[in-house]
Parts: C-alpha cells; structure tokens; sequence
C-alpha cells in the first residue's frame, strides 16, 4: 500500500489558547457523541501540551547553543524609526558624527617596537648642491620609509662560543669573558644567594620571562603550544623550564603588585563590576573528591539502614551526600578616578565573596560604591551594601531566547530595550559626564522603559502572557528584578549592563580552553595575578611585555615599593626607561 506523504503545516503552532478555550465550550453545547468530545478534548490538551513543549525547548535550547558554540551576535534588523533618527542627516546625534574612512595601514609612528635604521643617502649629503636645478643647496627633509618584515621565534637564543686555552704543561684552561649582555639579570657568583626576580639559569633574560608570561596569561598560548613552536623553530625550551623561568622571575613582583592593587580596589573603588565563570584546578578538585567520598562513607556507618529497608533509603542516603564544591574564576572590573583595575580569583569563593574581600579594605565612612553585575545571588557581597544594579543585557538575552515561538511579544520589547541603548550610545558619542548623562537617560529612556513595565505587568495580570511559559519566565525576570535593572534611571555613573567584565571574563574562558586546567591553588594564584596585571595594563595602555619585563629586571625595588610599579606609573620609576 502506497504511503500517502503529508506535508508538515505549522499553523497549530500559531493556534491562539483563546480560540482553544472556545472551541471546548462550543464542544459542550455541540451534537457530538460523548467519545467524539473526549477525543476532541485529548486533541486540544495535546496541542497545547506541545505548545509548551516547544516553547520550553526552543528556549533552552538557544541557551544550551549559547553556551557550546558562542552566538556571534543578538542584533537585529530596525523595525521603523529609532528615536535620534532626524539627527542622521547632519544633526548632534550618533548618525551626525562622521567616520573618515582610512587606507587601513599604520605610519611609522604606529611601530614603537619597531628595530629603526637610518639610512644616508648614498651619494648626496646636506649642504650639497641641488643636482636638478643646480640653483640652491639640499636641506634635510621628513625622510621616507621603508617597511621590512622578518619572521622569527617568540624567544630567541643566542649562543656565545667562547674561546677556551689550554696549557699544554700544566693543563690549566683559560676561557674568554662572557659579554656584559650575556649576564643581564645578575653578575653574581653563582653561589650567592638567589634574590627576588632573578632566575636560576644565568641565561635568562628578564625579557624573556615576560614574554612566555605575556603568551600565555594575556594571549591564551599554552605552554606546550609554545613549547612545539620554539622547536619547529630550532630553538626548543620545554614547557617545564618556561613555567620555571616565568615562575622564579615575576612572582614575586606580580605579587606584591597584586596586594596593593586590591587594596586600592577596596579602599578607593566607585563602581564594581563582578562576574565568574568554572574553572578547573586539578588539586582542588581531587580534595573535594576526597571529601566528599570520605562524607559518603561516614554517612554510611552513622545512619546504615537495615536489610530489609536499604532500597527504600537509597535515595535518601544520596539526598544527603554533600556536593563537591564548585571551583570558578571570579572577574571584578574596579573603576576609581581615571584608573581601572582588573582583578582575578580562583578556587571555591564565589564573585561576591571575592569582591566582599576587596572591600573589606574600605575604610568605615566612605561612599558606597556602585555594582554592577547579573540577578545570581552568588554576586552579592555579603553584609557590605552596595548601590546595586543589574544587567540589561541578561534580561535582553532572555528574550531574544524565545523570540521564534514568540516573534510579535519579543519584537516589542526588544525594540523598546533598543531605544535605550540607542540613548545610551548617543551620550557616549556625546561625551557626558556621569551627571548629564544621568539627566539624559531621565529625560529619553525613562519614558520608553515605564511604557514597557505597563505592558509586560499588564501582559501578566490580564492573561495574555501566560505565567509559565518561556515568554511569562523571561517577563517574570524583568519584573523580579526592575529596579535594579533600571539603576542607571537614578544612580550617577551606572551602567547599562555588566559587558565589561563579561569580555574580561571571556579572557580566562579562552585560557581554560587553551590550556584546559591548572594543576595546582598555586598555579592558578600565579595565573590569576598575571592575567589581572596583563588586563589592567591594557587599561592603562601599556605594553604588558614591557611591563612584564620591567618587573622582572627591577623586582628587588618592587617588592619594597609596590605602588611605584603600578601599570599606569612604573614608568616613572625607571628614569632611563625610554617612553
């Protein structure tokens, strides 16, 4: 028998609930039999059993995509006119402001690491005279450039073979010096004691323990990556010795650098931005192992059931076993000033109990400080009070989730949330300090977001949006958690959303991928440190290679001053140091 092919029609999908409720009270009062309701009954319980369903899923399953493969983006095409669009054709607003187009190529000035070689002219020098007019003399001019690029090993390695006599009587050696830029980091006699920074192989420089440094820590290249490089190159150095040389050189310096840091996080910060991600330390994981097996165990001995009720406490006995911690890598993003600090912790302490640490150097009467961070409960900082604000983007995210199953309600509030933005992009084009700002989104963006808490309350209390669906959930969200999301409608200085520290968290996501696990707490605590100073150079503009290395070469006076070796002053503390 032929099989008769049906084509899939999705209109169900877009069934009204409404239209449902009627049809099953036309069904009472209809002419069908008692089977035939019952059945039409099962239909329409069915329907909306796999309404919800999909809802459910298509939800879950953008978020489960999110997670594994990164969505590029959550932008979406304009529906009508954003507020500020009259300003595209030449006004003040975000459309007025102009981009002169460039070639995409950097001049000279853009290559201060760049090795420079000046060259003479080969046959003429200034004073001579001119050779095509031969009326006036030739003065010196902006020279011209020529671009030269080589390749070459991140490290490199010099060999110096040095001469070695020998006394054909007596058998004494007598071997040439070693250069004075073979000894960089120290002039020691190799019994002397080490000191802070230096390494135990003489041939190390300090820049050199930098560089593996500033590899791995700010450019997620693993050691063993690096490692594979370096002997595809010919120059070899295992993984091992670049942890070692790393290690012995910078912790030191990183560490005392760290501690001040976060003192001045704690006692000067004025807005806190906090977030954390899992991480995977290879110790601490086998000690929560341990632990937890050990409270398994105990709890076997102290409560074991009898025979004949061991199937029926089975599960009660596993209700009870203790979780193993968690193990996560918290970001805090500090702002004091015109200065911003980057801070990294890793082990069991979540983002509010890390930055509950930092703040517990905030001296009694000081202003509290702003925050700014997602709804989880785990970002709070314990007993410290804080001028809380909420991500804008989560509470976007959650919709844009479900827009397929939902495409009418979404698109509503996605383009009222994108005015907001829209307001808040033409302050930053605009450069308004805190306070303007504050009056600006007051003024523009208060509007929009109360019209949109009218709606989804609304929404909910008349039953159009139904309470536990993926839809209801994500208006549930934004209601719970209005005030705080709408924090920048009246505290100075506060964000939209926390994508600050989401992008420095996606720093240490990038290093978990790369080198999959630390093996130790003090692997992950030289880790954390290093990457923190890596990020906060980039905020101060710095070169984190040469900070790096300035740390190692200069480690002994770190170590005793600190907060003269900040990324945004070190400078000042190496007089010759070019800048």
């Amino acid at each position: 028998m032929k099989k008769t092919e049906h084509k899939g029609d999705d209109s169900w999908i877009k069934t009204d609930t409404d239209e449902l409720a009627k049809l099953l009270q036309r069904l009472d009062s209809s002419d069908f039999s008692d089977g035939d309701k019952n059945l039409i009954r099962s239909l329409v319980a069915t329907v909306l059993t796999l309404r919800n369903l999909l809802d459910r899923r298509t939800g879950r399953l953008m978020t489960i995509l999110r997670k594994i493969f990164g969505l590029k983006s959550e932008k979406r095409a304009k529906s009508g006119r954003r507020p500020g669009d009259d300003d595209k054709k030449g006004g003040s607003g975000v459309g007025g402001d102009k981009r002169r187009g460039g070639n995409g190529r950097n001049g000279k000035d853009d290559y201060p690491g760049a090795n420079k070689v000046a060259i003479k002219h080969d046959s003429l020098s200034v004073g001579d005279p001119c050779p095509a007019c031969q009326e006036a003399t030739l003065t010196v001019a902006t020279p011209s450039t020529a671009y030269r690029w080589t390749g070459q090993t991140p490290l490199t390695l010099t060999l110096y073979e040095l001469e070695r006599l020998l006394c054909q009587n007596c058998k004494t050696t007598f071997t040439a010096n070693v250069p004075g830029e073979a000894l960089d980091t120290s002039k020691l006699d190799p019994s002397t004691p080490l000191l802070a920074g230096q390494v135990k192989e003489r041939s190390f420089d300090a820049s050199a323990a930098a560089q593996i440094a500033s590899l791995r820590f700010e450019m997620g290249v693993p050691h063993y990556r690096l490692a594979e490089i370096q002997a595809q190159q010919g120059v070899p150095l295992a993984a091992s010795t670049q942890y070692r040389v790393m290690d012995e050189a910078l912790r030191q310096p990183a560490t005392a650098v760290f501690k001040d840091l976060t003192k001045k996080a704690g006692a000067a910060g004025e807005l806190y931005l906090n977030d954390d991600t899992k991480a995977r330390v290879m110790s601490l994981e086998q000690e929560a192992k341990k632990a937890r097996e050990a409270a398994q165990n105990s709890l076997k001995e102290t409560t074991a059931p009898p025979d004949d009720a061991k199937k029926t406490n089975l599960s009660d006995h596993k209700s009870r076993t203790p979780p193993i911690p968690k193990v996560q890598t918290s970001a805090i993003v500090t702002r004091f000033g015109e200065q911003t600090i980057c801070l990294y912790f890793t082990g069991h302490k979540n983002a509010g109990a890390n930055l509950a640490d930092i703040l517990a150097h905030r001296a009694k009467g000081a202003p509290i400080p702003k925050q700014m961070c997602d709804a989880l409960a785990g970002n709070k900082p314990g007993a410290f009070v804080t001028l809380l604000g909420n991500c804008l983007d989560h509470a976007r995210r959650k919709y844009n989730d479900v827009q397929v199953s939902f495409p009418d309600e979404v698109a509503y509030v996605l383009d009222a949330l994108g005015k907001v933005y829209h307001y808040d992009q033409i302050a930053k084009s605009k450069r308004l300090n805190d306070e303007d700002r504050l009056i600006f989104h007051q003024t523009n963006s208060e509007p929009v977001l109360m019209e949109l808490k009218v709606w989804v309350e609304s929404g909910l209390a008349e039953k159009r949006i139904e309470p536990n669906s993926t839809l209801g959930g994500a208006v549930k969200y934004m209601t719970k958690h209005w005030t705080e999301l709408t924090a920048f409608l009246r505290v100075s200085g506060m964000p939209l959303s926390s994508a600050e520290v989401e992008r420095l968290i996606k720093r240490c996501i990038r290093h978990r991928k790369n080198s999959l696990h630390y093996k130790t707490e003090r692997g992950a605590e030289l880790g954390d440190m290093l990457m923190s100073l890596a990020q906060t150079c980039r905020y101060a503009k710095q070169s984190t290679h040469a900070y790096f290395t300035a740390l190692a070469k200069f480690a002994e006076k770190v170590v005793l001053d600190p907060g003269a070796w900040l990324p945004w002053n070190y400078k000042s503390a190496i007089p010759s140091m070019p800048s």
